[in-house]
């Protein structure tokens, strides 16, 4: 017998001894050539020699012989095979470099001796805790996700996948037993060898990495936004493996705030996870910006199944215009590591380090102009309203007072109407661009794909300054989003013009005093004025008279 790898994906039971000897860690495999057997040469019981390339001995372990141990690490296998501890050519996989595996030693048992031998069989990977002490020596697979160890003396070794590939869940840790019984299994009818030169397979999946999107058309500051953070439960194997800690985590802008009533959970499938008992949501004030857990305790962990998707969706008010208009968002997702048996529910640290969402923007602009007379001189308190627009409406044609499906009045940052101060400055703050909303922008063309709701708006005088004329038509503006060569997000504020310069809106004087005069006021003035004169000649004569 001999006990050997406990693989992460391979159906190992631990109820003999037999059926350990003859198991190797295994994932996924290289297919590889196997040289046609050669015929062991004669040697005395307990004796290594090479039969097959392999160095092997028979009946009793040789004590003084040195093994190896090879690894193939292999992605998303097909299917899964019993390990044998020699090379599987029919494996199936796809090949990962640059991932990192230590191999550990673990102390205190000796294989040449039986009762040591009986107490190594029993031992799970939980059992065993290495430490730096132990460790033999750090390896990163290369030309088709191999790594080899050699002249590793007779013993139990423990093999950790310690920098697994990007978007890789870690294969399964395992014990590596030098040497293994050769060819032990149902086929063979037991084995008559012992294998010091060790071959397995730890394999990977790979994960689905988390998405979040936004739902924001139309919205201004001032007004709620939705986010969308769909995380994927990584592979656990059901048999080797833990799954003990999930969470996720959004750090919202410090221009956004919610409260965990406004945060919901969701499972495809449908896991019926319950508020409270499955899941608990919690908002906190960190660094001002408002914090969103979303922690499952463990019965909600125990409904979880590989490849899950677990959404979170929050609802939040922007309250403000970030400084440069760029409202960002980057969520997190927390798993343990699955070879970890740790719950972590002691004081919620999360446990690894997290896989991040896609970073998502929603965008804000302002319209800034002043409001003048002929001679450029600053006019107060004349009105404004903005109007949004969309489809084949336009500002010409708006009609303030119907205005259909395809024009809507704009609220932003809690102002429907804005007013000209003493120096004729109008600043209307928070509008949401109109050629990108919801994400909607394809980072490989470098282009928009989704506009706002609103692609124009029109600027609308609703009252003159006193002794001005209001503008005879709405004027139409955009606010534009725009990333240059360096990956770095602008915001294009709106501009408006009437008269010579820009950013400048004049204002006519009142015509109407260039009108002809009405009525009968003119008629009266003058009949009073002959009265007098009347009255007056009267006046004279008769002094003259006396």
């Amino acid at each position: 017998m001999s006990p050997a790898l406990n693989p992460k994906g391979y159906h190992v039971k631990n109820h003999s001894i037999a059926v350990r000897s003859v198991t190797v860690a295994a994932a996924a495999a290289l297919s590889l050539g196997v040289a046609a057997p050669i015929m062991p040469a004669y040697a005395a019981d307990g004796q290594a020699y090479e039969s097959n390339g392999l160095t092997v001995s028979d009946s009793t372990i040789d004590a003084t012989a040195k093994g190896s141990l090879t690894i193939f690490k292999k992605a998303d296998p097909k299917e899964t095979h019993t390990s044998t501890g020699e090379v599987d050519s029919s494996a199936t996989g796809t090949s990962l470099d640059g991932v990192e595996f230590t191999l550990y030693k673990v102390p205190g048992y000796d294989l040449t001796k039986n009762d040591q031998l009986v107490k190594a069989s029993n031992l799970k990977v939980s059992d065993v805790k290495p430490g730096e002490g132990d460790v033999v020596s750090v390896q990163t697979t290369a030309n088709g996700g191999k790594a080899t160890w050699t002249d590793l003396p007779v013993g139990v070794y423990y093999l950790r996948e310690t920098k697994p590939a990007e978007g890789y869940s870690p294969a399964a840790d395992s014990l590596v037993f030098v040497p293994m019984t050769r060819n032990n299994d149902a086929n063979t009818g037991g084995g008559t060898q012992w294998l010091y030169d060790i071959t397995a397979y730890p394999k990977n999946r790979k994960n689905t990495n988390p998405e979040k999107s936004v739902t924001d058309t139309g919205k201004n500051v001032g007004d709620k936004v939705t986010y969308t953070v769909d995380t994927y439960a990584q592979y656990v194997d059901p048999d080797t493996q833990y799954r003990t800690f999930y969470r996720v985590e959004d750090n919202l802008d410090p221009a956004l705030s919610t409260t965990a009533d406004k945060v919901t959970v969701a499972s495809t499938p449908n896991r019926e996870f319950v508020k409270d008992k499955d899941y608990t949501v919690s908002v906190a004030k960190v660094d001002g910006r408002d914090q969103v857990l979303v922690k499952f305790t463990k019965e909600g962990i125990a409904k979880i199944d590989n490849g899950d998707k677990i959404t979170v969706t929050i609802e939040a008010t922007v309250n403000s215009k970030p400084g440069n208009g760029d409202l960002k968002n980057v969520a997190q997702h927390y798993e343990n590591n699955p070879n970890d048996s740790q719950e972590h529910d002691k004081d919620g640290t999360p446990p690894e380090t997290p896989k991040n969402t896609p970073e998502i923007h929603t965008f804000f602009g302002d319209l800034e102009f002043t409001k003048v007379n002929s001679t450029g001189k600053g006019l107060k308190d004349a009105e404004f309203k903005v109007f949004g627009i969309k489809g084949d409406q336009t500002c010409a044609a708006l009609d303030t007072k119907n205005l259909g499906e395809n024009a809507k009045e704009q609220t932003a940052a809690g102002k429907t109407t804005w007013v000209s101060d003493d120096t004729g400055k109008v600043t209307i703050t928070g509008l949401h661009a109109n050629n990108i909303a919801n994400w909607g922008y394809d980072a490989e063309k470098n282009q928009f794909t989704t506009a706002n709701e609103w692609t124009s708006y029109c600027l609308v005088e609703t009252k003159s300054p006193a002794g001005y004329e209001l503008l005879a038509q709405p004027i139409e503006f955009k606010i534009n989003a725009n990333r240059n060569e360096a990956g770095v997000w602008t915001v294009a504020n709106g501009s408006v013009k009437v008269g010579n310069t820009d950013n400048q809106v004049v204002n006519l004087e009142d015509s109407t005093p260039k009108l002809p005069l009405t009525g009968g006021m003119g008629i009266g003035i003058l009949a009073a004025l002959g009265a007098l004169i009347i009255a007056a000649g009267a006046y004279s004569a008769k002094r003259r008279s006396a």
